[in-house]
């Protein structure tokens, strides 16, 4: 019995550096091929290993700094199943499909956002600036008026603002 239990806690304490290293390279932003392979194993193995929703959040950030948004779109996805009360992964799910070039994906996400956390001004910039982009001006102007309505020092979004109210 003393003989399986020592066994049993050197087999657990051996294993615990191997779960430390496995999240420290998970969330490491310098090496995304690192990150990838470590919050896959992560993810493979389950929570025991660490928390499954960071590493889907981690990875979803090499993805996407690799450059590979449906990647980072899907493990956002695999996120948001799981803290669908998360803002910011609406945002990080938001910014990935603007950078894949879906502004449509982008607006819907930026708006789950802002239903979660409608005070926040930088969402209504965000959105805005999708926007603009698709020609839509005044839903550009009126989400530039609501984050300065919530946050006037905002001098980026107020020149923003200015700039396209002067559009001829």
């Amino acid at each position: 019995m003393v003989r399986t239990i020592c066994i049993l806690l050197a087999v657990i304490l051996a294993t615990q550096p191997v779960r430390a290293d496995l999240r420290r390279d998970c969330a490491q932003a310098i090496d995304s091929a690192l990150a990838i392979r470590a919050c896959t194993k992560i993810i493979e193995t389950g929570a025991a290993a660490g928390s499954v929703t960071d590493a889907y959040i981690h990875r979803s950030d090499a993805y996407y700094s690799s450059g590979d948004y449906k990647s980072a779109i899907a493990d956002l996805n695999a996120a948001i199943d799981r803290e669908p009360r998360n803002a910011d992964l609406f945002i990080k799910r938001g910014l990935a499909f603007e950078h894949a070039g879906n502004d449509e994906g982008a607006i819907v996400n930026y708006g789950a956002a802002i239903k979660l956390e409608p005070g926040r001004a930088s969402i209504y910039t965000m959105r805005g600036s999708v926007y603009e982009r698709q020609g839509n001006d005044a839903a550009a102007i009126a989400d530039l008026e609501k984050a300065l309505a919530i946050d006037p020092s905002l001098k980026t979004t107020r020149a923003e603002l200015q700039r396209l109210r002067n559009k001829p």
